[in-house]
């Protein structure tokens, strides 16, 4: 027999689980009615701080994977009916889930003029019951779903955003009775910017064009003006703060007394070059090509900015006094994000980004090496000291788990070697690497008082072969890399200053070296060279457990002291 002071705690617990199941869905969940197949869709929107809500989150701990039983209630009819078989879908954490119901036309009827209803969850076989209302109810008639091929953002920091589209022959006509808006979240809050159509270029005379037909719209403007100040405040507010918020395009009219909505999500955000970096700079070719990479590493995750040279844009950046560099990497519906910011001085004299690993990042990666490759999302922003962004560079990746398991760096007197281990008893490594897929180079350097100096970049020739256990490359100033500008104007030099800043090992001075290939790449700081006057050679040892590379793209990794 169970005691009061037990019963109490049981009590207590259920209470405490209902309130977090509670906050599995937003509140601006939603019900889409077809009149024409009688259709109901409820949209169970995930709440948007999902990740906010307790460190107890039974949302994500205990649902996934788990069967929900779901009804629909209007004030004096419920769906599904008594006598029906059971609706119910399958949880899945931060994913919006859409639940059928299928309508007799008599109840479609009955219930298409309601603007009330609120939904039933009955989480893991009746055990926990939560309410909630919808925020919102249509029924729409028309299907536009295959009326845009490609749809994409296109923003002036702070100013008007275009919506770029490929059209498809939709039979829409432009009037009085269609609006057209930029829906997005606010914190929890839905808000709108309105949009208008134009052929072109949104120059005078066509902006707000409704005479046009539907397919030969290319743009949507959404205008930036006195009256809409405030809003596009907001909108940018909230932008910059997550990039990869939910920002979707809507286009609403009426058909025959039914509203219609065509609904399309935006995933690709692009800034306007304002600067002509895009244009006008060579860098641009690794940003948009092959060599732009996001590297995840066990010690960091490393953002290749160019092929192992200096982040410096050749434009015009000297209204800007610092860089905001921003990744957001997603892998399903985990998002991890980080940020770092620099003066302009530090940025220019850098090679790449790196940021450091902790506890939520080796989680993410744990998540990567099970489950393959990720996308991610870069920001590099170039801000006054006002914080007033001025310019903007963004590109989207995918990231891949790479194969190099260990390199060692041994200096000699004459010559440098590089011994590099595979992990080839990885199928995937042995399928997608093999001889003959790339040339590689090995470059040491050194940074002092924040200035980026090369001491020498060596190519190497031969291609790799990752199915070898390990392989040793060993070369000298005879195929030292002429293109790079070093510390010494020298090969010998060069190679003189790296021994002898190798053996005298000071903490004022960062040394490193960068392994790049078309599929691997690392950056290593902070070297710490074994050293004796009476062993040859001395060894630098970078071990990796497993790294993760961009698709031919090189990718740096950092090596902590």
């Amino acid at each position: 027999m169970f005691n009061s002071h037990h019963q109490t705690i049981l009590l207590t617990y259920v209470v405490q689980d209902a309130q977090s199941f509670s906050e599995c869905f937003s509140a601006l969940s939603y019900i889409r009615g077809n009149t024409q197949t009688y259709q109901l869709d409820l949209h169970l929107v995930p709440f948007e701080e999902l990740d906010k809500i307790t460190s107890q989150n039974l949302c994500q701990i205990y649902l996934p994977g788990k069967d929900v039983i779901v009804k629909i209630h209007y004030n004096d009819v419920s769906f599904p009916k008594v006598g029906d078989p059971q609706v119910k879908f399958v949880y899945a954490y931060n994913t919006e889930i859409i639940v059928s119901f299928q309508l007799s036309q008599a109840d479609y009827n009955n219930i298409i003029n309601k603007q009330n209803a609120m939904y039933e969850l009955w989480y893991d076989i009746n055990l926990i019951k939560v309410n909630n209302s919808v925020g919102n109810i249509q029924h729409t008639k028309y299907n536009g779903t295959g009326c845009f091929s490609a749809i994409s953002m296109s923003y002036t920091i702070y100013g008007d955003i275009d919506i770029l589209t490929t059209s498809n022959n939709c039979l829409i006509n432009y009037g009085a009775g269609v609006t057209i808006t930029l829906d997005y979240l606010s914190g929890t809050q839905s808000k709108q910017l309105p949009i208008y159509p134009c052929t072109s270029n949104c120059v005078e005379g066509e902006y707000n064009d409704t005479s046009t037909t539907f397919q030969d719209i290319k743009i949507y403007r959404a205008k930036k003006t006195n009256a809409l100040a405030s809003n596009f405040a907001d909108f940018y507010t909230s932008f910059i703060a997550n990039r990869i918020m939910t920002i979707s395009f809507n286009m609403r009219f009426d058909t025959n007394g039914i509203e219609s909505t065509i609904m399309q999500l935006i995933d690709v955000k692009t800034p306007v070059d304002t600067w002509g970096c895009v244009a006008n700079d060579p860098m641009t070719d690794t940003f948009y090509g092959t060599f732009l990479g996001l590297q995840v590493n066990p010690n960091g995750a490393f953002l290749q900015i160019r092929d192992a040279q200096k982040n410096l844009l050749i434009c015009d950046t000297s209204p800007a006094s610092k860089v905001n560099v921003d990744i957001y990497m997603m892998q399903g519906t985990t998002i991890y994000k980080r940020n770092k910011t620099f003066t302009m001085f530090e940025f220019n004299e850098q090679v790449g980004v790196q940021y450091e690993s902790d506890a939520e990042y080796q989680n993410f990666r744990d998540n990567i090496l099970i489950f393959g490759e990720t996308q991610t999302f870069m920001i590099v922003s170039y801000v006054d000291a006002n914080d007033i962004i001025l310019y903007e560079i963004t590109n989207y990746l995918i990231a891949y788990t790479g194969c190099i398991a260990q390199e060692d760096i041994q200096i000699y007197d004459d010559k440098l070697c590089a011994i590099m281990k595979f992990e080839n008893t990885r199928s995937d490594c042995v399928s997608r690497y093999q001889p003959g897929n790339s040339i590689s180079h090995v470059s040491i350097y050194f940074i002092k008082d924040g200035i980026f100096q090369f001491l020498g970049q060596y190519n190497i020739p031969e291609p790799i072969n990752y199915t070898a256990g390990d392989i040793k490359y060993c070369f000298n100033c005879d195929i030292l890399d002429p293109v790079f500008t070093y510390a010494k104007s020298t090969c010998a030099e060069n190679w003189a200053l790296t021994k002898q800043m190798l053996k005298k090992s000071s903490g004022a001075t960062k040394m490193g070296l960068i392994y790049a290939s078309l599929f691997e790449n690392y950056n290593s700081e902070n070297i710490i060279a074994m050293y004796n006057s009476t062993w040859t050679p001395f060894i630098i040892t970078a071990v990796i457990s497993i790294a993760l590379i961009c698709i031919a793209v090189p990718i740096l990794m950092v090596l902590n002291k």
